[in-house]
C-alpha cells in the first residue's frame, strides 16, 4: 500500500533503453471491424508484445492504445539492457507469423519497433490527484520516432543502441532519417537477428566427454579450447547426454540447462546423430 503523503512528483535521470511497438494499419484495420472483434484482436497482440518484454524483465510503461512503450535498465539495472530490448523486439516480430496462424486473414497484422539508447527522467509526473511513473525525455521521443518510420514487421534501431549490441544481434545498416521534431539526421540500423542464431554459418569448436570433472570443464572454457561440451552421463542419471555452454560455465552434479539435441538443432547439427 501506497502512503499517498510520502509520494513526490518529480524523478530521477538514468541511462534506458526504451522500445515502442505500434501494429501497423491498426487505425484503418478498425473501420472494418465491430469493436468486440477490435478489442479480442486488439488484446491478441498487445499479448505478444507484453509477453516477449516481460520475458527479457523489461518495464511496461503504457499500452497507448495499438502501441506498447517499455523500457530496460530501470528501476533495476540490467548491465545488457540494450541487448535485452533488441531480443523483446526480435521477439515481438517472430511471435507475429505464429500469431498470425490462429488467425483468419483479415485480422493478419504487423508491429513496427523502434529502439534507442539513452538518458531519461523516470519518476512520478502528472498531479496529486493522478501520478503515473514513467520515463520522459528525448531518448524516449527518439524511440517513438524510429517506431513510426518503421515498416511492417521492421525494428529500427538508432546508433547509440546499435553500437551497444553489435557483437550479439546482426545489423544491417540504412539511410540517415530526419526524424519529426530533431534537427539533426538520425543514423539508423535495422535488426535482424541474435548473434547466436548464426551460429551454424562458423566453426564450432565441440568436444566429446565422457566424465564430468567441474572444474575442468571450466578451464576448458576459460581457456578457448571448447566452445560447446558434449558430455555423456552414466545412464540412469538425470540426463544421459547433456551440453555445456561456454557463456554459462557448468556446475556439477547439475551439469547444464539444455539438452544436446535442442542445441544442436540451433548450431545446425543433426539433432538426431550420436552425441
Amino acid at each position: 500500500q501506497l502512503d499517498p503523503d510520502s509520494l513526490q512528483l518529480g524523478g530521477d535521470r538514468a541511462e534506458i533503453t526504451t522500445v515502442f511497438a505500434d501494429i501497423r494499419g491498426f487505425t484503418s484495420f478498425s473501420e472494418t471491424q465491430d469493436p468486440e472483434t477490435l478489442v479480442a484482436v486488439l488484446n491478441r497482440y498487445l499479448s505478444v508484445a507484453a509477453e516477449a518484454i516481460l520475458h527479457e524483465e523489461g518495464t511496461i510503461d503504457k499500452f497507448l492504445g495499438d502501441a506498447v512503450m517499455a523500457w530496460f535498465n530501470a528501476p533495476v539495472a540490467q548491465p545488457d539492457h540494450t541487448l535485452r530490448a533488441v531480443r523483446s523486439a526480435i521477439a515481438i516480430r517472430d511471435a507475429v507469423p505464429r500469431l498470425h496462424q490462429e488467425l483468419e486473414p483479415a485480422l493478419r497484422l504487423s508491429y513496427g519497433v523502434g529502439i534507442h539508447s539513452g538518458e531519461a527522467v523516470l519518476g512520478l509526473v502528472g498531479t496529486e490527484r493522478h501520478i503515473n511513473y514513467t520515463a520522459i525525455g528525448d531518448s524516449v521521443n527518439t524511440a517513438k520516432r524510429l517506431q513510426e518510420n518503421a515498416l511492417p514487421g521492421q525494428i529500427l534501431i538508432s546508433r547509440s543502441a546499435a553500437d551497444r549490441v553489435r557483437e550479439q544481434v546482426e545489423l544491417r545498416s540504412m539511410p540517415s532519417m530526419r526524424l519529426e521534431g530533431k534537427e539533426q539526421e538520425v543514423e539508423v540500423f535495422v535488426g535482424n537477428r541474435i548473434q547466436v542464431e548464426l551460429a551454424r554459418e562458423r566453426p564450432i569448436r565441440i568436444e566429446r566427454r565422457h566424465v564430468c570433472l567441474g572444474r575442468d570443464v571450466r578451464d576448458r572454457f576459460q581457456d578457448g579450447r571448447s566452445d560447446l561440451i558434449l558430455v555423456h552421463r552414466p545412464s540412469g542419471s538425470c540426463n544421459s547426454r547433456s551440453i555445456a555452454k561456454r557463456n554459462s560455465p557448468p556446475r556439477c552434479p547439475s551439469l547444464t540447462r539444455w539438452s544436446a539435441e535442442s542445441v544442436a538443432r540451433a548450431i545446425g547439427l543433426d539433432a538426431t546423430m550420436p552425441f
